[in-house]
């Protein structure tokens, strides 16, 4: 079945969920000139919203189709079977990086009616969620990991970005309180090299000492509120008691860098840290080639003219030394 490129319409849900074009778009667009559409996009049961086929569609109203090839399924166009249909098949077409993953988890969270800070893996809910976690190619407790990454500080994030702290160390990072995490982010002592172990033991120890903070902070946060019920001599006893605890808070909040500066101690210890890179092939080369050519040498020269293969061999060695270095 086909129908026109200009009856369809994309999932009202999907430019949110997934954001402009992926990065090998020009890939997709190039083997649609070249083949076509083989295979068809998916429409729900109103035979016009797209469940799955978004990027495919997209390419052929760049390209200049009329016509595209359909199927339509059963599926109601705003049902959460659609949603989940939606989200499967942009997952699987499109490479996305550990924020666009977590984006998306958190996304379907709130449409699915999850509260913030519930796990996916216990939620319960009208979709398949072991599915959609599989066609991010993880399990739903990883997945969780992910949907943590949305609690990272600014700073945080951009250090994921741009690959100086891997994904699941950053998830650990993403449990401590904002004041601890920025302090974190600014510290190249601290991240440099940093391993996902060596991320949730730090994680381990900045809550211990963090507590004191976190109480502060809470203490303000619950004065604040009952300052908002509160009237006459009530209000007034609260609004001291906030004023109390908000010092207890910019107190305890000037002691995070000292926090932060005991806690790092624990990443002196393997495996808390990365190793250095291991060598290239050629650096192992070279230094292979460099330890047969002492051996030659330590021969003895009159022992190396003796022997043409022994000579040769010294000769070549030297020559692979000199190319590679």
């Amino acid at each position: 079945m086909e129908k026109k490129v200009d009856e369809l319409r994309p999932h009202p849900l999907n430019g949110e969920f997934f954001p402009g074009k992926p990065d090998n778009w020009h890939v997709i667009l190039n083997d649609i000139k070249e083949r076509g559409i083989q295979n068809p996009i998916i429409l729900a049961s109103d035979g016009k919203t797209i469940l799955a086929g978004h990027l495919r569609w997209e390419a052929a109203k760049e390209i200049g189709l009329e016509e595209v090839p359909v199927e339509i399924r059963d599926i109601a166009p705003d049902s959460n079977d659609a949603l989940s249909f939606m989200v499967m098949d942009n997952i699987a077409r499109r490479h996305l990086s550990p924020l666009e993953i977590s984006s998306a988890v958190r996304k379907l969270k709130e449409h699915l009616g999850i509260r913030q800070g519930a796990r996916l893996d216990l939620a319960k809910t009208p979709v398949n969620l072991s599915e959609v976690a599989e066609s991010f190619g993880l399990s739903l407790r990883q997945l969780n990991r992910y949907d943590s990454l949305n609690n990272l500080v600014p700073k945080l994030r951009e250090r994921v970005e741009n690959g100086e702290l891997p994904a699941m160390a950053a998830a650990e990072l993403s449990r401590l309180a904002p004041e601890i995490q920025q302090e974190v982010a600014a510290r190249n002592d601290v991240l440099q090299g940093i391993t996902v172990a060596g991320a949730r033991e730090l994680r381990r120890k900045l809550e211990k000492e963090s507590r004191p903070l976190v109480k502060a902070m809470q203490g303000a946060e619950k004065m604040e509120k009952a300052l908002e019920k509160a009237e006459g001599e009530k209000a007034e006893e609260i609004r001291r008691l906030l004023e109390e605890a908000r010092a207890e808070y910019e107190n305890r909040k000037r002691m995070v860098p000292e926090v932060v500066s005991n806690a790092v101690k624990v990443l002196e210890e393997a495996p808390f840290r990365e190793r250095p890179p291991a060598k290239s092939a050629a650096e192992l080369t070279v230094a292979l080639c460099r330890r047969l050519a002492d051996c030659l040498v330590k021969l003895g020269h009159e022992d190396v003219e003796k022997t043409p293969e022994l000579a040769e061999a010294l000769r070549k060695v030297k020559v692979l030394v000199n190319e590679l270095v």
